[in-house]
């Protein structure tokens, strides 16, 4: 957190740091720097729940549980905890990225061709007829 004024940073990503006392000491310095932090869901809903209790303002990635009960939503809401479920990590479910090569057409992306090695394409599920 030295360097968040030398590089301007407004947010510091907390990604599975020591027990509880460890994650609220980072809590505490980030209040004290001004930072925003946020989480890593990390497949685990006792650690995401503790974040929330504990007053982290964010998470990334979805929570490991489907359905969400309402005693879980209901932490969630009163916590505040911006929630930043992401496309391409979907713990629990299927993975936008195995989504996005089973039903489009990669081989014929000339885009996709450009950026990505052809190994790397033709190493991934073709698209379902």
């Amino acid at each position: 957190m030295q360097y968040s004024k030398y590089y301007d940073t407004k947010t510091i990503k907390m990604y599975r740091t020591g027990n509880r006392l460890h994650r609220q000491w980072i809590l505490m310095a980030s209040k004290e720097q001004k930072l925003m932090p946020t989480t890593e869901g990390a497949l685990n809903i006792k650690l995401n729940i503790n974040q929330m209790l504990d007053g982290y303002p964010g998470q990334e990635h979805n929570i490991p549980i489907y359905p969400a009960y309402k005693d879980v939503i209901e932490i969630m809401a009163k916590s505040k905890m911006a929630y930043t479920p992401t496309l391409l990590v979907t713990y629990g479910g299927p993975w936008a990225e195995n989504y996005f090569y089973s039903t489009e057409d990669v081989q014929g992306d000339k885009k996709l061709n450009y950026f990505t090695p052809k190994s790397e394409l033709d190493s991934r599920p073709k698209k379902e007829k």
